[in-house]
């Protein structure tokens, strides 16, 4: 220990050694604070080609004096690059030169969302100017699209839209033409618009450097609130209100005949067709309304493979279907009692929303087939589902509010409603909000309670039938009782260029159930805080260190304390684009009536994008910690380590390896607990823009278990997409037998997006 604490104090003087001191000098050049670009009509469109010889942007005025957000804070950046904005009824054009030297430029060819570490610029466009999201619409110097929907607690990468865009390397650099229609973004219903937004360039060099139309000041934590204005766009609205999304999907299955006899074949299923039809339309600019009937809500992309071996409570995947993108943002509360994965299989589903200038609006209902549930305990989380012959089905409702007043402040108010066919229901009601004040400061907060009714098939819990809960009172058998709970959450925060702070605390009663979110455990007070002081060292290969603590406490809802912990903590970003962190955890945990006060690890991460061709990282984690997973609790000593990697040996070619490695020790003599890795290995090809390839393998030694899945995409956009892949389960038998397929499925997924 003595050691660590000589290192992180080594580290933290860091900054008064190196030449330079704390921070760097006053910018010798004077960057935009809140500019303006007025945006003129065209006649006629430009041609999406990359080459800017088009009339309207002769015509243009132009963005430029960009600013360097990282690593400098509004310094003058090292090239040049400017912007310009046209518009016409159905489109927002948008047009970049970025100055560079062309031998230097980052530039892949790679499938949609998957280029973000290569140089490329893009619009940020928060079209209701209330600092609650915004659109981030980005091209790559090869025409790689990629988008996100950002908050300013989150970016979701899972968000696709539709826009036209193409990219032309230069002798001077590279540029950039996109057209975004206006029915692929949502703004007030009025004649004139004034957007908030800036122009932003990534230029991934000896660090990744990130320029800004608008000066973005780190110590402000509302970049939204920093942004630039567009003006001059008036008289526009959706092109397109009607949209229909058909699918047909058509797959084959194959499964061993007799799982203990490797050599009885595969037992083919029939091949089974279906088809679904999604229903757009577009009430006003900012009201829209999708309908799915039959839905195809599986995953052309599987979830990766998590190891849950030492974990009591279920495992969260994020959801990536395209239905419950739009509004996502919309959704996401701090306590998460809306998971839209829970909407598993519905015969049909619907979607409205709508917002204002202040006001948002949001609702989601569906009838779902095949229901699973979450029931959250203590120190577990429990799993209902029906069999397969007689699934579980359900209706849901969900309803959200949201009203924004001041910059990126709001309250809202959310309501779930969850019955069960045949009996039982969940529902959950509440507040959130959250508070700006005193520049740096924030005060988050909401509060839930639920009423749930239980079903009366005890059969469904047979599993849990010892189980008692709320002091006995309760049991986890479905049998028809009626629980109430509560959960809240208050933070209050500082986020700042040097110092910051997180002070969080957080509640949720025994009988506390989410039945359209995921809640996997209740029954607990938590406090926790976070604190960290930033140190910004000139002309010195690290450019960021940031020393920090995290201290927690948690109590049961009795008032027994359950756990604590010690953090400490520094990270430093370095140039190269290399990051580095080093952890110590100090904890003492009581788990299943016994107290473990002697929990010790050291967490190292550390992850490099030095290279275009190569980028690796590793998280690793040393030291004591519970075995959860056996009848009698002991504190082992064991390791995590993850390892992880991106290789592009060819413009079109990826390779990207993984390996996931967990063990777990007795702290005597009697040997190994557990030991379990993870090998994936991922290769992505792109012939073109639409047509791709992908190989996915993966091998678990807990199971002995290889997973083959090669897919072939054609992709016109976001939307219409045509699939054809399979998946391939290999299960490794004893000698001579050896890896032998157990499980084969073939599809084909075929949608293709209409707009009247």
């Amino acid at each position: 220990m003595r050691y660590f604490l000589a290192l992180l104090f080594l580290l933290c003087s860091l900054p008064l050694l190196l030449p330079g001191g704390l921070l760097a000098d006053t910018p010798p050049f004077s960057p935009n604070a809140f500019p303006t670009l007025e945006v003129a009509r065209t006649s006629t469109p430009p041609t999406i080609d990359g080459v800017l010889d088009d009339p309207c942007w002769q015509a243009a005025n132009v963005a430029t004096n960009f600013s360097e957000f990282t690593p400098g804070d509004r310094a003058k950046p090292p090239v040049n690059t400017e912007a310009m904005v046209a518009y016409d009824d159905h489109h927002l054009y948008v047009a970049f030169r970025c100055y560079d030297d062309p031998a230097t430029i980052r530039a892949t060819f790679a499938n949609r969302d998957q280029a973000f570490n290569d140089d490329q610029v893009g619009l940020i466009l928060d079209t209701y100017g209330d600092a609650g999201r915004a659109y981030e619409i980005f091209t790559t110097a090869t025409g790689v699209q990629g988008d996100l929907l950002w908050t300013n607690d989150d970016e979701d990468a899972s968000f696709d839209m539709i826009f036209e865009s193409e990219a032309q390397i230069t002798g001077q650099g590279y540029i950039v033409e996109m057209a975004i229609p206006f029915s692929s973004i949502r703004f007030p219903d009025q004649p004139e618009q004034k957007w908030r937004a800036t122009f932003w360039r990534i230029h991934p060099r000896d660090s990744r450097r990130e320029y800004s139309w608008s000066a973005i000041s780190k110590d402000d934590p509302c970049q939204f609130c920093q942004y630039g204005t567009l003006t001059g766009i008036q008289n526009i609205r959706p092109g397109g209100k009607l949209q229909f999304l058909p699918a047909v999907i058509a797959s084959q299955s194959a499964a061993l005949a007799d799982p203990s006899d490797p050599g009885s074949g595969l037992n083919n299923d029939e091949v089974k067709a279906d088809a679904g039809l999604g229903i757009r339309y577009d009430f006003t600019p900012s009201i829209t309304g999708e309908v799915a009937v039959n839905p195809d809500f599986s995953q052309i992309e599987s979830d990766n493979t998590q190891l849950g071996l030492n974990t009591t409570f279920a495992l969260f995947y994020p959801e990536r279907r395209p239905f419950f993108q739009e509004g996502s943002d919309l959704f996401n509360t701090w306590i998460n009692a809306v998971y839209t994965r829970s909407i598993n299989d519905p015969l049909v589903a619907a979607k409205l929303i709508g917002k204002s200038e202040k006001l948002s609006v949001g609702y989601i209902g569906a009838y779902d087939e095949n229901t699973a549930m979450l029931l959250p305990f203590e120190e577990f989380t429990g799993f209902v589902a029906g069999p397969n012959d007689k699934p579980l089905r359900s209706f849901s409702n969900i309803i959200r509010l949201r009203r924004a007043f001041g910059n990126n402040n709001y309250i809202g108010a959310l309501l779930t409603d969850r019955r069960l066919v045949g009996g039982g229901s969940g529902t959950t009601a509440g507040l959130d909000g959250i508070t700006r004040f005193a520049g740096n400061w924030q005060v988050e907060s909401q509060f839930m309670v639920s009423l749930t009714k239980e079903s009366t098939d005890s059969g469904l819990t047979e599993f849990y039938r010892n189980v008692r809960f709320d002091q006995g009172h309760h049991t986890a058998t479905f049998d028809g009782e009626t629980l109430e709970g509560m959960a809240a959450y208050l933070s209050l925060e500082r986020s700042a260029l040097n110092w910051s702070l997180d002070v969080d605390y957080k509640m949720s009663s025994p009988g506390f159930r989410a039945a359209d979110g995921f809640i996997f455990n209740n029954s607990r007070h938590e406090l926790n805080a976070w604190s960290g002081y930033a140190f910004y060292p000139q002309e010195s290969f690290i450019f960021r260190i940031q020393p920090n603590v995290m201290l927690g406490r948690v109590w049961n809802w009795e008032g027994v304390p359950k756990d604590f912990w010690l953090r400490p903590a520094v990270s430093l970003d370095m140039k190269g684009q290399t990051s580095f962190s080093l952890a110590y955890l100090i904890s003492h945990e009581l788990f299943r009536g016994i107290q473990f006060p002697g929990i010790r690890r050291v967490e190292i991460n550390l992850n490099t994008n030095a290279w275009q061709e190569v980028s690796v990282g590793t998280w690793m984690s040393f030291g004591r910690t519970i075995a959860r997973s056996i009848p009698t609790p002991v504190l082992g000593r064991g390791m995590d380590i993850n390892l992880w990697g991106t290789f592009k040996p060819l413009e079109r070619l990826t390779i990207a390896p993984e390996a996931i490695y967990a063990k777990l020790d007795y702290p005597d003599d009697r040997g190994n607990i557990f030991e379990a890795t993870i090998f994936r290995l991922r290769l992505g090809y792109q012939f073109s823009r639409e047509f791709s390839a992908r190989l996915v393998g993966e091998y678990v030694t807990e199971g002995k278990q290889f997973r083959l899945e090669p897919l072939l995409t054609y992709k016109l956009n976001s939307f219409s997409v045509f699939y054809l892949g399979s998946s391939h389960a290999l299960d490794d038998y004893p000698a001579p037998t050896g890896l032998t397929q157990t499980d084969r499925q073939l599809f084909l997924k075929f949608q293709y997006l209409w707009k009247v």
